[in-house]
């Protein structure tokens, strides 16, 4: 910086002198004195300018405007930055927001399903769920068919009413049968031209496509489906909801069967598939009730395997039971579908006729005593009568009597009539006033 300044003052200096020689004696005169020492200033400003100007400082000041202009635009590079980061974090806390909420949805839908005692009451429950979680053009509960294997929609939420509750759709036809017979999930961005499930009709009303399989101990019971006609396809959280649906759906599928088959165990017979005894005394009081009610008939026959110990002791108690189980059967294709089957205990069963009079009771007493006696039982030879038999006793409300207990009674003491009159043979109870 010094050097510029002396530069600068030389300068100075040597143009103040040039201009006092071209002057020559007018140099004493006080105005060109003045107007001299104001040159003198300027030039010596003007100097000292230059000179810091092209010292280095001066270049330092210019570089570091350029510094301060890349620095700025730093700065405006890094808000930009900061701009967009918080714009992916508010869109970041609202698709948590969002996760929250479905999560939360998610969690009543568990308690409600913890609750459901049938498969409708989880479709159902499935299908509010769905239609809560996943606000689209369709959400569908479909279930399959023991036997032939087909799906039926059980519930369904269609703006369109393209798909129908009760449409039944083939094993493998479409995206909803594909899901059923592979047990996969599919998810088809564009279902008009994905060739890999060959979408049904309905189905490729739909832009996209997603279905999960329900699988409910190792078999697949059902299927859910989101279609959707103008909004994007499900990503990959709305994906993730629809699997834990179906997860959940399975589960309580799984408890529902879980829970039908103890209370099977809890009032059937485990050796004949028939009503216990618990359940028979129940079904007695209530079909009793009903009766008294509305003034209906009702009767009751107890019926009896004829020297059935004789019959173990002659087979072995492995053929008794193969005995019981085939009698259990050929009574309950006697019967008509309200009429309740019951094993009694022993070698003894239980029938419960609603709406029925003692003479036609006695009538059906006496079609089942044929056909056991002209069906051809393993080791039936060996009985007393070289076939097996049974004996039945008939009681009838309200003619014989008009409580469970005395029903019971009249009929037991017809069965030991038969019994006493040879066997294989039908007796009906006395009515009161012939006693």
């Amino acid at each position: 910086m010094a050097g510029g300044l002396i530069g600068g003052a030389l300068a100075t200096l040597l143009t103040l002198g040039m201009q006092l020689l071209w002057q020559g004696e007018k140099f004493l005169e006080p105005a060109l004195l003045f107007d001299a020492f104001l040159r003198l200033v300027t030039y010596l400003a003007v100097g000292l300018v230059a000179g810091w100007l092209a010292s280095d400082t001066g270049r330092g000041l210019v570089r570091r405007e350029h510094e301060y202009q890349e620095l700025a635009d730093h700065h405006l590079r890094e808000l930009e930055g900061w701009e967009q980061e918080q714009k992916r974090l508010l869109q970041r806390l609202r698709d948590l927001d969002r996760q929250v909420r479905d999560l939360a949805v998610l969690r009543d839908a568990a308690s409600r399903l913890s609750a459901a005692r049938t498969p409708e009451a989880v479709a159902q429950v499935v299908a509010d769920t769905g239609a809560k979680v996943f606000p689209t053009d369709f959400f569908g509960v479909f279930l399959v068919r023991e036997g032939d294997g087909t799906l039926v929609a059980a519930q369904v939420c269609d703006v369109a009413d393209r798909c129908p509750e009760g449409t039944v759709v083939e094993a493998g036809q479409g995206i909803v049968g594909w899901v059923a017979a592979h047990g996969e999930f599919a998810h088809s961005l564009d279902v008009e031209s994905d060739t890999q499930y060959q979408a049904s009709p309905w189905e490729q009303e739909f832009r996209s496509f997603t279905a999960f399989p329900v699988v409910v101990q190792q078999k697949v019971s059902g299927v859910l489906a989101v279609g959707r006609s103008g909004d994007p396809p499900l990503d990959q959280n709305q994906v993730f909801l629809l699997r834990g649906l179906a997860e959940q759906a399975g589960m309580a599928w799984e408890r529902v069967l879980l829970h039908q088959e103890l209370e099977r165990l809890a009032r059937t017979d485990g050796l004949t598939g028939l009503l216990n005894r618990r359940s028979f005394d129940e079904a007695l009081v209530r079909e009793l009730h009903r009766a008294a009610r509305y003034r209906l008939p009702l009767s009751l026959i107890l019926l009896d395997v004829d020297h059935f110990k004789h019959y173990n002791d002659q087979n072995g108690h492995p053929a008794g039971d193969g005995l019981l189980q085939a009698v259990a059967q050929l009574i309950s294709r006697q019967v008509r579908a309200v009429d309740v089957v019951a094993r009694y205990g022993g070698e003894e069963f239980a029938l419960i006729l609603p709406e029925t009079s003692g003479s036609a009771a006695v009538l059906l007493a006496e079609r089942i005593r044929k056909a056991v006696a002209q069906q051809d039982f393993p080791g039936g030879s060996r009985q007393p009568c070289g076939r097996v038999t049974v004996s039945l006793g008939v009681a009838a409300y309200p003619d014989s009597a008009t409580t469970a207990e005395g029903l019971l009674h009249e009929a037991d003491q017809a069965l030991y009539r038969a019994k006493a009159g040879g066997r294989n043979r039908v007796e009906a109870a006395v009515q009161p006033e012939h006693r």
